[in-house]
Order: C-alpha cells, then structure tokens, then sequence
C-alpha cells in the first residue's frame, strides 16, 4: 500500500514536470532555445553551479546550527533546503521558503514551534547580512546628488562622507532600529525559555507601529534609542556592567531625555538586583546628564538662555529641580500632567499592540511613564509626527516589561545570578 502511494506520488509529481517543461516550450520558438544553450559559457556555467552549490550547502549548515545538530543530519537538512530553493524560484514573493517548515515537521518529525522559530531567525539574519551589501550598493548606483545642510552627526559621519545624501542617513537609522530585534529575542528567550516565544517579541518590536513611525518620520538620531536602551537592558539584566554603560552612554547622546530611561535601569539594577554601586552610579552619571543637557548646554545655545522645554512644566515648578521635588509634593499638578487627553492617547497607542501586558510588570513599566511625563506636546497633525520621532526611548521599556510580565511572578523581576 505504501509502495504504491510513493509510486502514484512519482508519477504525479513526474507528470506534471513533464507538462510544466512542455508549456514553457510551447512560448519560445526552439532554435531561440537552441541558439542560447549553444552560447552559454561553459566554465561561467560551472562556477554558477558550484556557488549555488556552496551556498545552499552553507545554508544547511546554518539551518543545522539553528535546529541542533543532533535532531537533523547533515545530508537531510542539505535535501531540505535544495528543495527550499526549488520553491522559491518557482513561487512568487519567496513563499516556497515556507516548505521549509513543513518538510522539517512532515518529513522529520520536528515540531512547529522550532520549525517556525528558525524559518524566522534565519530570516532576520538574512536581512542583517545583506543591510551592508545594500547599504553599498546605494554608494555605488547613487540615489541623488542632494546634500545635507546641517552639522554631521558623529557616529555617522564617516558613512555620510563616502556618500552624502539623507538616503545615507536614512538607510543607517533602518539598520540601527532593526538590530534592536537581536537583544529582544535574547531577553525573551532567556526569561522565557522558549525560541518560539523570543522571535514573537522581536517581531513585535519590528512592527511595533510606534518604532514604525519613528523611522519614517526622516532622520533622527534619537531613534537609536531603541536599540541602544534594549542593549543596555539586556547586558544589565546579564549583569554585564560594561556592555550596560557602554549602550546606556551611547543611548544618552541620542536625546536630552534619555538618561532619564537610564535612570530607570540604575534603578532597577539597585533594588531589583542589588548592586548598590553599579545602581547608583548610573542613577547619578543619568542625572548628571540630564541636569547638563536641560540647564547648560540647551540653555546656552538658546538665544532666549533658558531651556524651551521647561516651560512645559510650569505647574510644578521653574526650575529643574523645582520640577522634580514638585512630581512628588504636588501631587494634583502631577495628576494634571499625567491626565492630559494626549498623553493618555499616547500611552494607549504605546500599550495597545503588547495587550497592555507591560503595565503588568512592576520593576520595568516605570519608563513608560517617564515618557509619559516627557512628552507634554498636543498629539495632533505635524505635532503627532514629532511626539512619535521621539518615542524611541519607550519601545524598549514596553519590549522589557512585556517580556517581564509574560515570565512567572519571581522570573519577572530575578536576574541570572552571574552571566553566561
């Protein structure tokens, strides 16, 4: 019975070649196919071949790495993605990659869940890979001869320099944004010890429609933020202190009001964690920062010599420090402040695509407000695109405490007791 169904299967599968191969001749005449197979270069030919060969073979092997070495031989993974790349070319817009998964679940046993998580991740790292190969091939072909106008921002400069037009910009603000994908899918893997679970999250820090909205609305460089704070995050929860400050410093030259996210996290590493020391040094190097950026540099370079954005906050206070001790003694302004129809509009919007789950999550959901009391322009019109520019800082609070809230009780808010 089975012999016979494999046998029906071939001659199917055989038939219906037969007639692919016979329509597609039907559409050319057969000296054009004769006069063009006599052409082809040989030695070309070859090498197409063995590189086509070379790279399906390195993709099984990354496959393989993905799935476990020991659930899947070599010889198997190599027939899986031959078959792969046969139904990619065959079908449109690359949806013959998903016979990936249901040759691993049908053929091999393998469950969706992992069948599913490394379709993905291997398609997160084809888009990394191939980001610099784009970015060079826009330095090559030229999009335009337009040049920015403005100072060059530090950390892009030399990109800018080789070729300078706010494509350049706009293509280094994509890939910063996206590598944030890589610690959301560490955090959640870790705290949730599932792959499946860790390329959710990743995905649903890449269509989150705030970060969407922020890499749109042109060239900013706070929308570095997003990534740098969720690197920061991640290696504090790790308790690698020295990848921590390095993001959280980067992170912090993005915007004026980011070291106040990176005052959160030294609050959490000082009393979720317990570590004093490391909590305390980064709760006063992000005051620090802030207390620089709000009262000398941006009053200095303002003809006016005050900051702009303090008046936002006269029902609390004056001054910067007036501000902060009146978010504690004066309770109603705070209230007021917090109340306000567009920052409610804009915490719904923020809160909304996780299913409020951050707000479930009491050691990480404190960024979220901190950015509820940042932003006090009215979300409408051109103002809308501008709060959303500078939401960068909150994805990442809304990524970890999702994350946190999704664990048990006690894994939301423990950390490893030493890094890995």
């Amino acid at each position: 019975m089975r012999r016979g169904r494999a046998l029906s299967t071939f001659l199917l599968s055989l038939g219906l070649s037969v007639a692919l191969v016979a329509w597609l001749l039907s559409r050319i005449e057969l000296a054009d196919l004769v006069r063009t197979l006599a052409g082809i270069y040989l030695p070309s030919l070859g090498l197409y071949a063995l590189l086509s060969l070379a790279g399906s073979g390195l993709r099984a092997y990354r496959y393989r790495l993905l799935i476990g070495p020991e659930r899947i031989g070599s010889g198997g993974i190599f027939l899986v993605t031959l078959i792969r790349n046969l139904f990619v070319d065959l079908l449109p817009a690359k949806l013959g990659a998903l016979s990936y998964i249901y040759l691993l679940v049908r053929r091999f046993g393998l469950s969706l869940e992992l069948g599913a998580s490394t379709f993905l991740l291997a398609a997160v790292f084809d888009a990394l890979s191939l980001s610099p190969i784009l970015l060079l091939a826009i330095f090559a072909v030229g999009l335009g001869t337009t040049r920015l106008s403005t100072v060059q921002f530090f950390l892009v400069a030399l990109a800018y320099r080789v070729y300078s037009s706010p494509v350049t910009l706009l293509v280094i603000q994509s890939v910063v944004i996206s590598l944030g994908a890589i610690p959301a899918f560490w955090l959640a893997r870790e705290m949730l010890r599932s792959s499946f679970a860790a390329v959710v999250f990743a995905l649903s820090y890449l269509l989150a429609p705030t970060l969407e909205i922020a890499n749109l609305a042109d060239f900013h460089a706070v929308a570095f933020s997003s990534a740098l704070l969720l690197y920061a995050f991640y290696y504090a929860y790790r308790r690698r202190y020295a990848g921590f400050f390095i993001a959280a410093v980067l992170g912090m030259a993005t915007k004026e009001h980011v070291p106040l996210s990176v005052f959160v996290m030294g609050l959490y590493i000082a009393f979720v964690q317990r570590q004093t020391a490391v909590g305390g040094v980064t709760c006063a190097l992000a005051a620090l920062w802030a207390w620089t950026a709000f009262g000398v540099v941006i009053p200095h370079f303002n003809p006016e010599g005050a900051s702009p954005y303090l008046s936002r906050y006269d029902q609390l206070g004056k001054g910067p420090l007036e501000i902060v001790t009146g978010l504690f003694l004066n309770p109603r302004g705070t209230y007021e402040l917090l109340t306000e129809p567009a920052k409610v509009q804009y915490i719904r919007d923020l809160l909304s695509p996780t299913l409020y789950l951050a707000l479930l999550s009491p050691a990480t959901r404190s960024s979220t407000w901190e950015r509820a009391v940042s932003m006090s322009r009215p979300i409408e019109s051109l103002a809308a695109r501008m709060a959303w520019q500078t939401a960068g800082p909150s994805r990442p609070g809304n990524i970890q405490s999702t994350i946190a809230a999704s664990c048990a009780p006690r894994s939301a808010i423990s950390t490893p007791s030493s890094p890995v």
